[in-house]
């Protein structure tokens, strides 16, 4: 109840700054903007470009982006709205109602936004810009295609800033280059050295980067996949794919992980690590690009159904099933009284013919805890090492007539049950 009253005091309070502001402005966006700030729980703004500190060229324009944070510490919320902009100065920088700033001349300013009773501000200056640097990878990686690409601005006053998104970038003939709204991606299409340019304001620079040859093949191929046969994952169930690029130059290397994936029959998802998922039964095929020239790798592969339950049974990890598999008759288990204990575990038959261990999902229990105990927890916490750890059977005194349950549920209506017969030996007899 008290942090409902506060966050609704909170609500108002940036209300009435609302209201304060739009009296002050005559814009009515503050109060639309106060009822975002409490309809997203924002606790505060940030301007994310231009950063503080930021040199902006002289006669250069750019849009102002702002963002917000909630209660629960979520950053980079995208707002609803626009919200109002302020210049400290603005014969040096200038602000338009749209958030968009023109630099005017040299100088220093504050920019602040405002949001719905929610404030922001940075310092920029504005410059005269002098020279460009041009930073980078200068060896793309597998696929020919980086990120890795800035134009450095260099000042009258010797500052320098990130200009990369403000610069227009060419390239030469055999390579493309692409602005992002965080940086510049490039790729360059054959052997030869490309040159990538940033121009500004009549000032250029340039980045030269190496090429490689053209990927003749790429090849996707599934993890453990058998010769001749189709691989398969079962809905809700992953599968591995992995791809190889083959160069002009008979040169092959993995680009598992730098290719883009994709299916194309909507039976499976594919991750950009190589790792499809089962969506619905049925044929699919996994498709994997590398680099500019768009080289393709394919595999077909087979969604199956997901495979059920028959039974759950015992299983001793060192000899074996201790279950009769064909008639699921209760059979003998012998162990020797002691402190030490033995271990079983347990295990599902599928209807695909594979098994799964499910001892730590399995529920386990004694007739009688006094004569054998049985472990039923993942943790070990009791003073005898293991002796709780699910599947550990503990014989206190000689007896044979103490029987282990077992069940397990795979989220269908009825449980599946196995029990097995405990014989508890002397103590040391190993009989």
């Amino acid at each position: 109840m008290a942090e409902r009253v506060k966050h609704s005091l909170q609500l108002l309070m940036a209300f009435c700054v609302a209201l304060l502001i739009t009296a002050c402005e005559g814009d009515t966006r503050e109060i639309v903007n106060a009822v975002d700030v409490g309809r997203l729980n924002l606790v505060s703004i940030q301007i994310d470009n231009p950063s503080n500190g930021s040199v902006i060229p002289l006669n250069t324009s750019r849009q102002i982006q702002v963002s917000g944070t909630n209660k629960d510490g979520t950053s980079g919320i995208n707002l609803p709205s626009t919200p109002l902009f302020r210049s400290s100065d603005t014969s040096v920088v200038s602000v338009s109602r749209g958030g968009e700033i023109s630099a005017l001349k040299t100088g220093d300013a504050t920019l602040q936004a405002l949001y719905g009773g929610l404030t922001a501000s940075i310092d920029v200056s504005v410059d005269v810009l002098t020279a460009i640097r041009v930073e980078g990878n200068q060896m793309p990686d597998v696929c020919r295609t980086t990120t890795d690409l800035r134009a450095i601005g260099i000042f009258e006053t010797g500052d320098e800033s990130d200009i990369t998104t403000e610069v227009t970038w060419s390239a030469s003939s055999n390579a493309r280059v692409e602005p992002l709204t965080n940086g510049v991606e490039f790729a360059v299409r054959d052997t030869e050295q490309a040159t990538l340019t940033a121009t500004s304001q009549g000032i250029t620079n340039f980045l030269n980067v190496d090429g490689q040859p053209t990927i003749e093949q790429i090849t996707v191929t599934a993890e453990n996949e058998q010769p001749d046969q189709e691989p398969t994952v079962a809905v809700g169930s992953n599968l591995q794919f992995n791809a190889s690029a083959t160069w002009a130059d008979n040169v092959a290397q993995p680009v598992t992980q730098n290719i883009t994936w994709s299916t194309e029959n909507g039976n499976a998802t594919i991750a950009q690590t190589g790792i499809a998922t089962g969506v619905s039964q049925g044929a699919e095929v996994a498709s994997g690009v590398c680099g500019d020239d768009l080289a393709t790798g394919t595999r077909q592969f087979i969604v199956v159904p997901r495979p059920t339950v028959q039974r759950i049974e015992f299983f001793d990890p060192t000899q074996g099933n201790v279950n009769n598999p064909d008639a699921r008759v209760t059979v003998t288990f012998r162990i020797d009284a002691g402190q030490n204990p033995e271990f079983l575990r347990s295990r599902v038959l599928f209807t695909n013919g594979t098994f799964e261990d499910v001892t730590e999902g399995t529920n386990w229990t004694s007739t009688d805890d006094a004569v054998v105990f049985v472990g039923n927890t993942a943790q070990d916490q009791d003073p005898v090492p293991d002796r709780d750890q699910k599947g550990a059977l503990t014989g206190e005194s000689a007896t044979t007539g103490v029987r282990i349950d077992i069940e397990y549920s795979d989220g269908g209506t009825e449980p599946f049950r196995a029990n097995l017969q405990i014989i508890v030996n002397g103590a040391g007899s190993g009989t």
